[in-house]
């Protein structure tokens, strides 16, 4: 099944409009978050990303370790990478999936998923407080549950 049809069905689910536009891309708000997503036929993946925040203004060192621990075999990411966009200095979580094998049902499970799991990361960095001692909470990331836009 082709990206744009995916797209239009996740839209159809979700009771938006969606609709690739001629870059491949088309964006949405899932509990007051940003979500984009890519088709990237070349390589066969459809690419879905969020911005997780702003880094915090210091004391950053516990939450750069606590991310990256949880980039480790995507243990507390569900398969998204966590990265910081060069244009905007937020973090990024971003997940490529293998176009080829999605249907509408695995690709609303995906996106459903990625919008958990960002949920998750963005109130961990809102809600960060700095100290040099503070470690950012991680067990809450297998989070399931369906999103609101």
């Amino acid at each position: 099944m082709e990206t744009k049809e995916l797209v239009k069905s996740l839209g159809e689910t979700l009771g938006v409009e969606l609709t690739l536009d001629d870059g491949g891309t088309c964006a949405f708000e899932a509990d007051e978050l940003f979500v984009k997503i890519t088709d990237l036929p070349e390589n066969g993946v459809i690419i879905i990303e969020g911005d997780i925040g702003a880094p915090p203004p210091e004391n950053l060192e516990a939450l750069y370790k606590t991310m990256l621990e949880a980039q480790y075999c995507f243990r507390n990411t569900s398969g998204a990478t966590i990265s910081c966009n060069p244009d905007t200095g937020n973090f990024v979580l971003c997940r490529a999936i293998a176009a080829e094998i999605q249907d509408p049902a695995s690709f609303l499970n995906a996106v459903e998923r990625f919008v958990s799991t960002l949920h998750v990361w963005a109130d961990i960095v809102r809600n960060y407080r700095g100290a040099a001692s503070d470690k950012p909470p991680t067990d809450d990331l297998s989070a399931g549950g369906f999103m609101r836009v």
